[in-house]
């Protein structure tokens, strides 16, 4: 993941899940990208692998330089629990 991009870049994100140290497969998963001119964009993601991890391509953000993008990437087990992490990127480097 880049901590940097402009908003005429694609962004990519992992996130990974264990659970007492062991990757957590097939576990659903979603994103939420909070954008300053769109609201909330939801991406649903595929399956944990079998690392427990699962990966996003993020559409370039329309934003001005120094705004920090949040998102947060959701696991869903079985019985439709989530574990969310929240983390952030900053738009830099447009001209």
């Amino acid at each position: 993941m880049n901590s940097q991009l402009s908003s005429s870049d694609f962004q990519e994100v992992g996130a990974c899940v264990h659970l007492q140290g062991e990757p957590q497969p097939n576990l659903e998963t979603q994103l939420f990208l909070e954008t300053p001119n769109q609201g909330v964009i939801t991406y649903p993601g595929n399956s944990t692998d079998a690392g427990g991890c699962a990966f996003f391509r993020l559409d370039p953000v329309d934003a001005k330089n120094g705004e920090s993008i949040s998102y947060q990437v959701c696991f869903i087990n079985k019985y439709g629990e989530k574990i969310c992490k929240q983390d952030n990127f900053l738009i830099w480097g447009n001209p």
